[in-house]
């Protein structure tokens, strides 16, 4: 339970292709109203954990693209 009350955030990462299954029994049984977010490193199309989370409807995939050099000189400037 939260301390400071109101809904909770639980943070995973890493998480691979081993959390997966665990990812397939939240999505059957949500965890109330917690919010849960899961990290992981670059999967590929082939991956479970990439599949799972694009196909079932409470989850959602948002990829992030490291930053190239001219990205970063930008940032820095």
């Amino acid at each position: 339970m939260s301390l400071m009350g109101g809904r909770r955030v639980v943070r995973v990462r890493p998480a691979g292709e081993e959390s997966a299954t665990a990812l397939e029994n939240l999505a059957a049984a949500p965890a109330g109203d917690a919010l849960i977010i899961v990290e992981a490193g670059n999967l590929t199309p082939r991956s479970t954990l990439r599949a799972l989370a694009e196909s079932e409807p409470t989850l959602a995939a948002l990829p992030c693209y490291m930053d190239n050099e001219a990205a970063l000189e930008g940032l820095v400037e």
